[in-house]
């Protein structure tokens, strides 16, 4: 892929997986409209603020994000969420306040496991949660009967076992709808820190801790 203008190949190598993963999910799986509510689950994730920025600078939706802390809620806010609220409380009550019972459309979530049946109540009439890992668990006790009453979707995705084709797709996709707006800085992602490939150990200590906000980069000389 071409390097967006302007950028370095250090902000660059943040781009891909997070960017692919949003598009794949939100864009081309859950198909999200602009009239619609998107819940991201760990808002300052890099694919977090991936789908945060997709989905107000692509599609024009509303954004819910969940965070852990008031600083990450505000980092949330910043990119683009419309409302930030914390993982850590009762974020099942606070989607149903902002949505007034309604819900929301599409789910975007990485832990699983617990969350999903919560997750499935949370959705609107022909809502779609998308699953894009499983750190909670990887089993659930669901309510099939409410996924058939209510129309509801539940999709699994990942794109590293796509095909070169199908990742070229995605490629073009984001060129045409988000590289722009990465050259005028209305899409950005945040890196975190930058360690050496020798100090690999560091970065993932800084990922098990929950520490960072945005992309983690190993940089290799």
């Amino acid at each position: 892929m071409q390097i967006p203008a302007g950028l370095s190949m250090l902000e660059a190598a943040a781009l891909p997986e997070v960017f692919f993963t949003a598009w794949n999910n939100i864009i081309w799986g859950a198909q999200l409209q602009a009239e619609e509510i998107l819940l991201v689950q760990g808002g300052t994730s890099g694919v977090g603020l991936a789908a945060i920025q997709l989905a107000k600078q692509v599609v024009g939706a509303t954004v819910i994000a969940t965070s852990g802390t008031e600083e990450k809620q505000a980092v949330c806010r910043k990119y683009g969420a419309d409302y930030a609220i914390s993982y850590r409380g009762d974020w099942e009550k606070d989607v149903q306040q902002i949505t007034g019972g309604e819900g929301v459309n599409v789910i975007l979530d990485s832990q699983a496991g617990s969350y999903v049946q919560r997750e499935l109540n949370l959705l609107a009439i022909d809502g779609r949660l998308v699953l894009i890992g499983s750190h909670l668990g990887t089993s659930a006790e669901i309510n099939t009967r409410q996924i058939i009453h209510r129309r509801l979707k539940l999709m699994g995705t990942t794109v590293r076992s796509r095909s070169a084709e199908y990742k070229q797709k995605i490629a073009q996709g984001l060129m045409q709808s988000v590289w722009h707006l990465l050259q005028a800085r209305k899409v950005v992602m945040p890196i975190c820190a930058c360690f050496k490939l020798e100090d690999a150990i560091k970065a993932h200590e800084m990922l098990d801790a929950n520490l960072q906000i945005g992309k983690v980069v190993l940089e290799v000389t």
